[in-house]
């Protein structure tokens, strides 16, 4: 919604006036010369140099004067004449680099003066085009320049590799006004979040250890705004998969190779088994590793991919021969329940399931027998990539991943020798601490998981567990604090389950969408403008609501707390706000009027007020006027509860009309309210 707020008494400067123009802090000041006005600046290629400062010129009869400058911010700027000479009528225009026509005015100002209202963009070059409107005047006239809200950004870009690193960004403003400044992304921090006039911000990015990224940063002041966007690079070397555990029988792997600067890259294995289909290429492209079936022992390989100084090492592992359980062809099937392991030492077992749910997994050993050794564990998915592992030795494995529901899986577990820790102490100790963390599995997950395969000498079992998560929901961000203006954040929201939806607790909340399926999404919440008494809060609340398969819920509250501005003055018809028509709050005091304009949609409009401040006593009246003052329509009390419901026909679409609001008694009644329309 634009407002416009009440103008101020402007002052009309004589020639004899010093301007002034505020940029970045600095000050620049120009008094007319007495020198003899300029002349010639006949064409773009002939232009005269301009600073926007007060200039006098005489443009010749039918013949026009070529200012050229730099525009130092981006935003909105006036320039007109004064002190024409008799018999002159100042004609202006605005042109571009590429000699396009921007604006013009003939006679917007005083009396026959010019005045052009227009905006530009910081660091382009513009020329202010001086005549007069009739081909046979002349006479000389002054021109100035004036930034009446800008700002000015630099650098425009930001491109730093994957490392973690930050920059300085300049941003200066016309006149000293306050600014304020977002980026879009969570990796791209600002050391400030506003300031006042010239200032120096410091932007800094998070490692990327993932494919390049983008985001920006949006510098404000007022309704201007200027971007800056940053894209980071990627890390140097990136292999996917980075591990390859296969089977026995051998197989072949695909791998792709991700460098920066798209540097080409070189690969070699360490073992004679283990052949790659190509050993150098370009970023993006890949080969294929192929291993021959294994007849004997377990055995491992690596690949050493280079691109520049840059090294990174895959590790591959070839299991040996086994029966059942004993290789991912033959892997045995398991449903997470606990599961007795008995096998000899480093021989790999291989339990086969599929993902029942979306989210994170728990995966666990426990009930290590006194002479089982170190207990390991590997998590591989269905193309025999590592997604998880934990090796932590006679405390068994525990981890954690996030898996698909519907999508395949291997648990890989076995034992190593423990023979140097064998004493009768260290069994007395492991023991005691089999049984504390024992303890803590009965508590937390019931009985049928106290099981007691463990815990007597010459034990060489242990006991496996998996779990499938309960409904979550997270939000990227859980409390929000705009301002008065109308603006919208975009939130995050991530679940282990595909179903969800989002509410909002009050009318000047709106979320997009409102429901939807995925694990993660994107919702866009937005405020409306808040205009009451300076330091006034109001609060609200968003809430994410996620179902699971089995009737279970979660939900998380995003709170919101928006601070008030002045209401702008729009006490008059000559002084009424624009309004566009959406739901908007209003704050109305005792005896005041607020007047709003807008542009018919419809021949048939209805306004109402609606969720009046229960806090105040606000009785909200309405009329409604065309431009030239008739009264169309009025109402009090039509939609009940004090609320006006003001019914207009036989409007002309595209027509401009104006709504007036105030309370009933203008003695008692004040507060605040929401008023919409409707067609």
């Amino acid at each position: 919604m634009h407002i416009n707020l009440k103008p101020k008494k402007k002052r009309v400067f004589s020639i004899l006036t010093t301007f002034a123009l505020v940029a970045g802090g600095a000050v620049l000041t120009a008094t007319p010369a007495t020198a003899a006005p300029l002349t010639g600046c006949a064409s773009a290629t002939a232009s005269c140099g301009w600073d926007l400062s007060t200039v006098e010129v005489a443009p010749a009869a039918g013949k026009k004067m070529w200012l050229k400058f730099v525009a130092p911010y981006t935003g909105k700027y006036v320039f007109e004449s004064t002190n024409f000479a008799a018999g002159g009528d100042p004609y202006g225009e605005v042109y571009s680099s590429a000699s396009k026509r921007l604006a013009y005015n003939n006679d917007g100002g005083v009396g026959k003066n010019f005045k052009i209202s227009t905006t530009l963009t910081a660091g382009a070059t513009y020329y202010m085009v001086a005549s007069h409107s009739g081909s046979k005047q002349t006479g000389a006239y002054t021109i100035m320049g004036t930034v009446t809200e800008g700002i000015a950004v630099t650098p425009a870009s930001w491109a730093p590799n994957y490392e973690a690193q930050a920059t300085g960004i300049a941003v200066a403003t016309a006149n000293n006004a306050s600014w304020k400044a977002t980026s879009s992304a969570s990796w791209l921090k600002l050391s400030a979040a506003s300031g006042v006039g010239a200032a120096m911000v410091q932007a800094s990015v998070t490692e990327n250890l993932a494919s390049a990224r983008s985001a920006k940063i949006t510098f404000t002041v007022g309704k201007t705004s200027q971007v800056v966007t940053v894209t980071q690079g990627a890390a140097a070397i990136f292999v996917a998969p980075d591990y390859w555990f296969t089977d026995w029988a051998g197989g072949t792997q695909p791998f792709t190779v991700t460098t920066s600067n798209n540097a080409s890259w070189k690969a070699s294995s360490s073992a004679s088994w283990l052949k790659l289909s190509a050993t150098s290429g370009a970023s993006g492209r890949g080969f294929n590793g192929t291993v021959a079936a294994n007849t004997g022992a377990e055995r491992e390989a690596t690949i050493t991919v280079t691109a520049g100084k840059e090294k990174l090492l895959v590790n591959v592992v070839q299991a040996s021969r086994g029966t059942i359980c004993f290789s991912f062809a033959a892997a045995c099937d398991w449903d997470l329940s606990p599961h007795v392991v008995d096998v000899a030492l480093n021989t790999r077992y291989f339990l086969k399931f599929t993902a029942d749910i979306n989210g994170t997994h728990d995966f666990d050993s426990y009930d290590i027998g006194l002479d089982a050794g170190h207990v390991h564990g590997e998590l591989f998915n269905s193309a025999g990539q590592r997604i998880a592992y934990d090796t932590d030795g006679l405390d068994g494995f525990e981890f954690s991943a996030d898996l698909t529901a519907g999508e395949t899986y291997y648990l890989v577990v076995w034992r190593t020798d423990d023979s140097a820790n064998k004493t009768t102490k260290c069994s007395e100790k492991k023991a005691k601490e089999q049984a504390a963390k024992l303890a803590k599995k009965c508590a937390k997950y019931g009985g049928k998981y106290c099981v007691t395969t463990g815990g007597t000498s010459g034990d060489t079992t242990f006991t496996v567990v998996g779990f499938a998560p309960q409904p979550i929901v997270k939000l990227t961000q859980y409390r929000w604090y705009p301002d008065w203006a109308q603006q919208s954040l975009i939130v995050g929201l991530t679940t282990n389950y595909d179903s969800w939806t989002v509410d909002a607790s009050d009318p000047w909340i709106s979320v997009t969408p409102t429901a939807g399926t995925g694990t993660y999404s994107e919702i866009t919440i937005t405020v409306s403008e808040f205009y009451v008494a300076e330091g006034y809060n109001r609060d609200g609340f968003v809430r994410f609501t996620v179902t699971d398969a089995f009737g279970g819920t979660d939900w998380v509250d995003l709170s919101i707390q928006q601070t008030s501005d002045w209401w702008p003055m729009c006490t008059t018809k000559g002084t009424s706000c624009d309004w566009n028509l959406a739901p908007q709050g209003v704050w109305v005091d005792t005896g005041t009027d607020q007047w709003y304009y807008f542009v018919a949609p419809a021949a048939d409009v209805v306004i109402e007020s609606f969720d009046w401040d229960t806090g105040a006593n606000p009785d909200p009246i309405a009329w409604l006027y065309d431009a030239a003052g008739n009264e169309l329509a009025f109402d009090d009390d039509g939609a009940g509860n004090r609320n006006f419901y003001l019914q207009a026909s036989g409007l002309t679409p595209g027509q401009t009309y104006y709504l007036l609001i105030r309370h009933a008694d203008p003695i008692e009644n004040y507060g605040y309210y929401f008023i919409r329309a409707s067609w």
